[in-house]
């Protein structure tokens, strides 16, 4: 699926995410996974980025964490690799499976200690390790989760964080097929797997953001994999929900945006405005993912849910009334079919819409089409809305009812982005503007 519609999903997996799968196989994948880190000098990235970014650390003892560390390959390997280099090193192989635990224990010849904790949980003393690492695990979590489990990393470690997982892109998903070729045919499945749940960088550098990491840098190495390095933080209380990085956008040789960056964060309305044609409906067509952009990317928080759009024209079905727009759109939005005519009341009741949910909206005015199109952009309750002029066309009533929408997301901790020439006329003081092109 084209990026930047495409949302991270994290299902339990067939085979090696299954509580239930076999010793043997869960060992086969380990020992997979152990040549895949020989290879691609896992060990031996992190001991750099440790030298680069902390170099009172780069010859002195080391105190380490590898969370997730499965059968321990990366927690054997930087050991023997700091012991070549003369240094004193002190790893701790960490994870929530049991089985894990006692595999690396069974391979650890006292090159490290094998502990089982899960990194959601934070179960280490603030700064009890110099280092906190991982290694193609957190792909098989939530976007939620993820950002929890850096967090904790970011909890443990007194210096850095590394983190290394896999990138989400042909050349990753090329690679995942051509170093499982030979091995077993569930080895190979769940490896082209879990390159489709991973990340890109603007993924990756975001959910660091939102766990309160700082001074993040990634790059990206071998075998279609990143490394994200990053200072331990405290998390923002407003975290980013919403990054545009450089989007740019040409209808033949004109350029509708170039090189446009924006930022949004939980619990914030950000009003985008501008003269006609600078590119606001482009944009925000970029950032709900109705419109790929010709360069740079777009990363949006899905823990919020689904996003509520409303499109400049707003996007109705013109063959039906009012009350089957709005249900037609809480459908599609995913609401659950025992709360559906609920959700469509109380949308209809909210915008006022009572006395004309039975008519073709093609017979409505523009105002009230307006508000039909509103009502079924937030029929979801979403926590995340997108709006491209939405006042246009309302009354005063309307234009207050809309405020009081907007107003909820943004006190409920979601995201309103919006784009209007006149914000402030809708919300008041209460937003961050951002023009382009020059205000009107």
């Amino acid at each position: 699926m084209d990026f930047p519609t495409f949302a991270r999903r994290s299902r339990q997996r067939e085979s090696m995410d299954n509580a239930d799968a076999a010793c043997e196989l869960i060992h086969a994948e380990y020992r997979f996974l152990e040549r895949l880190n020989r290879v691609g000098r896992t060990a031996e990235h992190i001991l750099s980025e440790v030298g680069r970014r902390c170099p009172a650390r780069a010859r002195g003892d080391l105190n380490v964490i590898d969370f997730g560390s499965g059968g321990g390959a990366v927690a054997a390997r930087l050991h023997d690799v700091g012991a070549r280099a003369g240094r004193r090193m002190r790893v701790t192989a960490s994870d929530r499976s049991a089985v894990a635990v006692e595999y690396a224990q069974a391979r650890s010849n006292g090159r490290y200690a094998s502990v089982q904790a899960d990194v959601l949980q934070s179960p280490f003393p603030h700064g009890a390790f110099d280092v906190a690492s991982c290694s193609l695990v957190l792909h098989h979590l939530s976007d939620e989760d993820v950002v929890r489990a850096l967090h904790g990393m970011g909890a443990a470690a007194g210096e850095l964080v590394v983190w290394i997982d896999l990138l989400r892109d042909h050349a990753g998903l090329a690679g995942a097929w051509l170093s499982t070729l030979g091995s077993r045919r569930e080895l190979r499945h769940d490896a082209v797997a879990s390159v489709r749940r991973g990340f890109t960088r603007n993924e990756a550098h975001a959910a660091a953001e939102a766990a309160g990491l700082r001074e993040i840098v990634t790059q990206r190495i071998s075998l279609g994999r990143f490394l994200l390095s990053a200072r331990p933080g405290v998390a923002p209380a407003r975290r980013p929900t919403v990054r545009a990085t450089k989007l740019s956008v040409s209808f033949g040789p004109v350029h509708v945006l170039r090189d446009q960056s924006l930022v949004a964060h939980a619990g914030e309305i950000v009003a985008v405005r501008g003269p006609n044609g600078v590119g606001k409906s482009t944009l925000l067509g970029c950032i709900s993912g109705a419109r790929r952009p010709d360069g740079g990317a777009c990363w949006v928080d899905h823990t919020l849910g689904r996003i509520g759009f409303h499109p400049q024209e707003g996007g109705l079905f013109t063959e039906l009334d009012a009350q089957r727009n709005i249900a037609t759109f809480a459908r599609l939005a995913g609401v659950d079919r025992r709360h559906l005519d609920g959700a469509v009341r109380e949308a209809i009741a909210r915008w006022g819409l009572s006395e004309c949910s039975a008519r073709p909206v093609t017979t409505l005015s523009g105002g009230l089409r307006r508000r039909v199109a509103l009502a079924a952009c937030f029929v979801h309750a979403p926590r995340l809305a997108v709006l491209d002029e939405p006042e246009a066309g309302l009354d005063a009533r309307g234009r207050e009812l809309l405020a009081g929408q907007i107003r909820d997301i943004a006190h409920a901790g979601g995201t309103a982005v919006l784009s209007c020439h006149d914000p402030f006329a809708i919300v008041g003081s209460e937003c961050t503007v951002i023009d382009l092109g020059g205000s009107p």
